[in-house]
């Protein structure tokens, strides 16, 4: 996970911004066919994408999962990455990890 700082009122949690962000990602190229919903973690607004993506340094078919929540003027990134005929089976994983997310109480 990795929390970020941006102007958040500017971009909401929108597909747009997700796929972008997703894109950003250093590991993985040719980032395509995303879908994706508004989703809630852990009581923030948050988009949830799934998309195609190919390993920078092998090619390999790759399936991305995503969670950007917006918090402030910041936001929280979770991403999975799994070899894309694994998807099926790791998905749900990622998805129920995900569920799991907490901020911590008392942090600045």
């Amino acid at each position: 996970m990795w929390t970020g700082r941006c102007n958040w009122l500017a971009l909401r949690a929108t597909k747009s911004f997700s796929v972008w962000r997703a894109e950003q990602t250093a590991s993985i190229r040719n980032v395509a066919n995303s879908q994706g919903r508004p989703v809630q973690l852990d009581g923030l607004q948050a988009y949830e994408i799934v998309a195609d993506a190919a390993d920078a340094k092998t090619g390999t078919a790759m399936k991305l999962y995503q969670v950007i929540a917006q918090e402030g003027e910041g936001f929280f990134i979770v991403q999975g990455l799994v070899i894309a005929g694994r998807a099926p089976a790791i998905l749900p994983e990622f998805k129920r990890v995900t569920a799991t997310f907490r901020r911590s109480p008392g942090r600045d």
